[in-house]
């Protein structure tokens, strides 16, 4: 496995960007949203929720892989949300985080609606 350097989200933590050692940082990541988290050089010692194929693909396509980690396990989510493959969950909050840190808040989250 290729060493990565660590980068997590300073408002949404368990967003992590993990970028190749030998690659260029992404231009996002250089803004104040990020801050670099450490560097790992074996699976055993990667953050959970890493997946070294889907990083291998990812990076081939675009640099980087980004992806959801927890310290902890996840709670239970409500009734509404269990119909919402997990997968699908993450990747929305990914991209809604990515969007934030290049063009400011984005309008898609039900928290950025106001009250009528």
């Amino acid at each position: 496995m290729p060493a990565y350097n660590l980068f997590r989200h300073r408002r949404k933590q368990d967003l992590v960007c993990a970028v190749p050692e030998d690659c260029a940082v992404p231009g996002f990541i250089a803004g104040e949203s990020w801050i670099f988290d450490g560097k790992v050089t074996e699976m055993t010692a990667a953050p959970m929720g890493f997946n070294a194929s889907a990083a291998a693909a990812s990076i081939r396509f675009n640099g980087f892989y980004l992806f959801q980690s927890f310290s902890k396990p996840v709670p239970a989510q409500p009734a509404l949300l269990q119909a919402i493959p997990s997968e699908f969950r993450g990747l929305i909050e990914a991209a809604d985080a990515l969007t934030d840190s290049l063009n400011g808040p984005s309008y898609f989250g039900p928290d950025r609606f106001p009250d009528p």
